[in-house]
């Protein structure tokens, strides 16, 4: 018979040599190794070969019809993405400008005689001396400043977005395109003294600065609120508006005339001029020439009077950039007449 502490003895060699065996098993296995790098990309731009962009532009001696200046530039991508291009203009002041003349009561200054006449409101005694004058300072040149923009030579329509003039453009995003890497891009702009610019605008100044952004494509966040400028030339370029100016009329649209003088307004919102001929009731114009943004009004009757209700029949393309309105005089019920 085994004792207890022989048996002991055996089960602990066993265990030992279970736990020895253990250690000789053996598994498959395989590691593999690289080097990694977290990079980000750029959005980045130069102007006219600047970077950072150094340039400033200086408009002076500006006369009414007489004298436009430029300040073109061209934006290039050295980025390594695509980038959205916003351009802004920011008006930072304006003021009197130029200080020639002296108001003899006050000892302000203004820039000429003949815009202290207009702004400071003398009065003269009979000898002429002034006794008394009522300052109101018009200095908003930049909202007698008329803009123009071009990209890459396509002249863009701005008043289909209502902007005319600096002061329209004033504070406001515009959207310009998408730009490639290495790609460039061609922007010209026009700054103009306005035919309606009096005396009062004499020696003014004002002063802005011109910004350009760049932004990753899907950046919808950034500059939500902006002005897109389109290239997409308009399917039909013609426009026709009610007496209003405002109202845009169609195919099928009676016009309600008050009066002899009322017009239909005819705009031409595409890029390039067009040739439109108008036809109503045997009478007919023509406008070889009508230009982008210069609207004009034909005149609703003829020479038995003013033809109180009209109908637009049709708006139509001739080919080769040459379009035709053709407007009936009808009744109440929208009958000819």
């Amino acid at each position: 018979m085994i004792s207890k502490k022989a048996l002991f003895s055996v089960l602990l060699i066993g265990l030992i040599g279970v736990a020895a065996g253990a250690g000789t098993f053996a598994y498959f296995s395989d590691t593999e190794q690289a080097d990694g790098m977290f990079q980000a990309g750029t959005i980045d731009i130069a102007i006219n070969d600047q970077n950072p962009w150094m340039e400033s532009f200086e408009m002076i001696d500006m006369k009414p019809c007489k004298t436009t200046e430029e300040a073109n530039v061209e934006l290039t991508n050295v980025g390594t993405n695509p980038a959205l291009i916003y351009k802004h203009i920011d008006v930072t002041d304006y003021n009197t400008g130029l200080e020639r003349f002296e108001c003899p009561v006050t000892n302000e200054m203004f820039s000429s005689e003949p815009e202290w006449t207009i702004e400071a409101n003398p009065q003269f005694d009979e000898e002429g001396n002034v006794t008394n004058v009522d300052i109101n300072r018009i200095d908003d040149i930049h909202n007698q400043t008329e803009y123009t923009l071009t990209i890459d030579g396509q002249q863009i329509p701005l008043c289909l977005f209502d902007i005319e003039t600096v002061g329209d453009v004033d504070c406001n995003w515009m959207f310009l395109g998408v730009l490639e890497p290495g790609d460039s891009m061609m922007v010209n702009q026009t700054y103009k003294l306005s035919a309606d610019a009096g005396n009062e605008y004499q020696g003014d100044q004002f002063n802005f600065t011109m910004t350009f952004k760049a932004l990753q494509t899907n950046d919808e966040t950034t500059l939500e609120d902006h002005v897109v400028v389109d290239l997409t030339e308009p399917e039909v370029p013609l426009k026709l508006y009610d007496t209003d100016k405002e109202t845009e009329l169609e195919v099928g649209d009676i016009v309600d005339v008050d009066e002899f003088w009322d017009r239909m307004w005819l705009h031409n919102v595409g890029f390039e001029p067009i040739k439109v001929n108008v036809y109503a009731n045997g009478w007919s114009s023509t406008w070889d020439n009508l230009e982008p943004c210069k609207p004009v009004g034909w005149a609703l009757g003829d020479d038995q009077g003013v033809w109180e209700l009209i109908l637009v029949e049709e708006i139509i393309s001739n080919g080769n950039g040459e379009w035709q309105v053709t407007l009936t005089p009808v009744d109440d019920n929208g009958q000819p007449v």
